[in-house]
């Protein structure tokens, strides 16, 4: 996955290329004048840890960059951007593959309500809290991503329609025993073979209109293209 922020990286790879370089360099230049008295052997050593150390920097410098550009900071969950372009590998692996694909779309119920009766800090906790319920009842190939302020969608890879509905009401279920004054609405879609991005965006918000319909049960879908 690439984003702007990882032409950083380059950056960061040039100036410690250069440094280590500086560093050789001048280990060498006092060498040879006899200033000090290295073996190469002790040269290369030193070089080697120097190099695994930067190394060690960088990979958690693209790790960092990683995190900002696609995780939601009030969640820790994937972001709008990550979804963008998660989807997109998802549906050129299923044509490629034929593999089952589902998404689960949950938003929280009467939210603006509950900010403006709670106050706006109360509004993050209960999407913090509705986040953690996510998180505690999906599997290890599932991923949740906050598209919106309180809408939040999760990709079910190879899953059939049937155990993400199982999965989603669980969920549903879950979060209206464990949040205080949340409910949600959930709808979950079965993505056909000829689904486009672009398409399945627009079904996202028409089945989370539907749901907000369906109280106490989770809405259902098959998109074929």
């Amino acid at each position: 996955m690439k984003h702007q922020l990882f032409q950083n990286a380059k950056y960061v790879l040039g100036i410690g290329g250069l440094f280590v370089g500086l560093i050789m360099y001048g280990i060498s230049l006092a060498i040879e004048l006899e200033a000090v008295d290295i073996t190469m052997s002790t040269m290369w050593l030193f070089f080697t840890v120097i190099l695994a150390s930067l190394g060690l920097l960088i990979g958690r410098i693209i790790s960092i960059l990683h995190h900002w550009a696609y995780r939601d900071f009030l969640t820790d969950t994937w972001n709008r951007k990550y979804f963008s372009t998660r989807i997109k590998a998802e549906l050129k692996g299923k044509e490629k593959n034929g593999n089952d694909l589902c998404l689960a779309l949950i938003d929280m119920d009467d939210f603006k309500k509950i900010n403006d009766c709670y106050g706006h800090d109360f509004g993050d906790k209960a999407i913090r809290k509705v986040a953690d319920v996510l998180k505690a009842n999906i599997r290890a190939t599932d991923s949740i991503v906050r598209i919106g302020g309180d809408e939040f969608v999760i990709i079910f890879p190879y899953t059939d329609l049937a155990c993400a509905k199982l999965i989603a009401e669980r969920i549903r279920k879950t979060v209206a025993e464990e949040c205080e004054y949340v409910t949600v609405s959930v709808g979950v879609i079965e993505v056909g073979e000829a689904a486009r991005t672009t398409a399945l965006i627009q079904e996202m918000d028409h089945m989370l209109y539907h749901a907000k319909k369906m109280k106490n049960s989770v809405t259902t879908m098959v998109m074929e293209a």
